[in-house]
């Protein structure tokens, strides 16, 4: 069964940013919403990559970033999904 992205809002997913981190390699972000073009994400890995000296107060907001999906070489998500 294929995954639809919905069940996966404000959970953990692995993304790959190739744009953002040249190594490709997969990491945890917090979904936080999904569009026609992208995917909101959370994480302290995006704020530290995307945010600098004068803007790094504006990480204790908790701020969600827009990755469009030309960006993203792929998203790995559970096929089964284990409720807590």
């Amino acid at each position: 069964m294929i995954p639809r992205i919905d069940q996966f809002l404000d959970r953990t997913v692995l993304v790959s940013i190739p744009a953002l981190f040249s190594d490709g390699a997969c990491r945890p972000y917090r979904l936080m919403g999904f569009e026609l073009h992208g995917l909101w994400l959370q994480s302290d890995d995006l704020n530290q990559r995307l945010l600098t000296d004068e803007t790094n107060e504006f990480a204790a907001t908790a701020p969600v970033v827009f990755v469009p999906f030309a960006q993203i070489a792929g998203v790995m998500v559970p096929t089964e999904l284990h409720t807590e």
